[in-house]
């Protein structure tokens, strides 16, 4: 059910000034954003391992390493659909 919920949201997203193919660009990006959130989030194929925080024994610490990979990629999928964003814009 989680799934179909984010396959729902990332594809019918609607997004103010943006239509065809930048539309589509967006509705992509947010899936992929979603997808990989909930793989970096869930250890898929023990991508936390990446992680130095992770390593650690306390809890909180290795929490704290999860969040910040989740930053990290929220940060690197924005900054690219910025830039193909202006490409297409310009």
């Amino acid at each position: 059910m989680g799934y179909i919920l984010v396959f729902a949201i990332a594809l019918t997203l609607e997004v103010k000034d943006a239509s065809g193919a930048l539309l589509w660009l967006n509705r992509l990006f947010c899936l992929g954003l979603l997808l990989t959130l909930i793989a970096a989030t869930f250890n898929y194929r023990g991508m936390q391992r990446l992680i130095p925080l992770y390593q650690n024994r306390r809890p909180l610490i290795r929490i704290l390493g999860v969040f910040l990979l989740d930053a990290l990629i929220i940060c690197i999928v924005f900054t690219l659909l910025v830039l193909l964003t202006a490409l297409f814009t310009s």
